[in-house]
């Protein structure tokens, strides 16, 4: 199948499909017109990779994943690592993004009654060099 064809199965651009090919994670043939032979093969490696990417991996991990499989060995435990790690990450990442929004939040608040002043050579924004991180937490 061409790429217009599996492009409209997986319901991702031709280009999604073009990228994926230019990386390695499918080898297409080429007919004897030099278009690019999709396989079912080939197809069922894009849909993993399209439900491996929705659920964090990168392509680089699901890349590796296929390579794995390609070789005839499970990749199911590179797999659980790899989703534990990045949920993991994730976590961090919520967390800090949390305690951001707290602290934008309370400088919303505080900054709010703060009267404007111009910058006298010594400070660009009152407001924010009157920040003291550590007192506000």
């Amino acid at each position: 199948m061409r790429v217009s064809e599996i492009s409209k199965r997986l319901n991702v651009s031709a280009d999604t499909v073009r990228y994926y090919t230019r990386i390695g994670l499918v080898s297409p043939a080429k007919n004897a017109n030099g278009y690019k032979d999709y396989s079912e093969r080939d197809f069922r490696k894009l849909r993993f990779a399209l439900r491996a990417k929705s659920l964090g991996f990168s392509l680089a991990d699901i890349k590796t994943l296929i390579e794995i499989s390609d070789h005839g060995e499970t990749p199911c435990p590179v797999a659980r690592e790899v989703i534990s790690r990045n949920l993991d990450e994730m976590s961090q990442s919520i967390e800090e993004s949390l305690a951001l929004f707290e602290r934008m939040k309370k400088a919303v608040t505080v900054w709010h009654d703060m009267p404007d002043k111009l910058p006298d050579g010594e400070t660009i924004c009152a407001l924010i060099e009157s920040w003291d991180q550590e007192a506000e937490e």
